[in-house]
């Protein structure tokens, strides 16, 4: 298993990354070949709002399948795997997994990935990006963390962990379509 690289001197602030996570042949299936449940506009809020001055983009949700089973346990054993060395938070399922495409001029303005009403008692409490497309193939599309002002996207297959509260923004792509994967981590209400 590859290991995790930590970037910050704040244990439960700290953004983890893996190089390689997904091969470059892995990262073009889920592309192109991933089972995709439906298609819409980015949303954003608990109201999950379209409003393309603070995201655009477009989600492809990916269902739990058996064409996408891999997808989902390869995803869950390293996060869990992060969380227990790391974060030791708190957690109870992989709910969400969303292919994400930005084309040009696509972005995601600052914000956060969980909720303070939680649904059903849980919320979000890591995130997970995965780059998938090759860096050839478009310009932009940072992935910036507001604790450090460091910035994600260039590397193919790369895997991106952080807590879900932490304030983040994908800045924008200004040429070709760049396609991550992204999902989140439950648990109950942070206390």
């Amino acid at each position: 298993m590859n290991q995790f690289t930590h970037i910050e001197p704040y244990p439960t602030l700290e953004a983890r990354f893996q190089e390689n996570f997904f091969t470059p042949e892995e990262c073009q299936k889920i592309i192109h070949k991933s089972d995709i449940s439906h298609t819409n506009q980015g949303t954003f809020g608990v109201r999950e709002q379209v409003n393309k001055s603070v995201r655009d983009t477009i989600v492809k949700h990916l269902s739990p399948s058996p064409l996408n089973n891999w997808i989902f346990t390869k995803i869950a054993n390293s996060v869990y795997h992060a969380n227990n060395e790391f974060y030791k938070f708190d957690l109870t399922t992989l709910s969400e997994v969303q292919l994400l495409e930005y084309n040009a001029g696509g972005f995601y303005d600052w914000h956060t990935d969980c909720s303070l009403r939680g649904n059903k008692g849980l919320t979000r409490k890591l995130s997970i990006v995965i780059f998938l497309t090759d860096p050839k193939e478009y310009d932009g599309g940072y992935l910036v963390l507001n604790t450090s002002k460091l910035k994600f996207g260039m590397n193919q297959g790369m895997m991106v962990i952080f807590p879900s509260f932490l304030v983040h923004k994908v800045e924008p792509v200004t040429k070709g379509v760049r396609h991550t994967l992204v999902a989140w981590v439950h648990g109950p209400m942070f206390k």
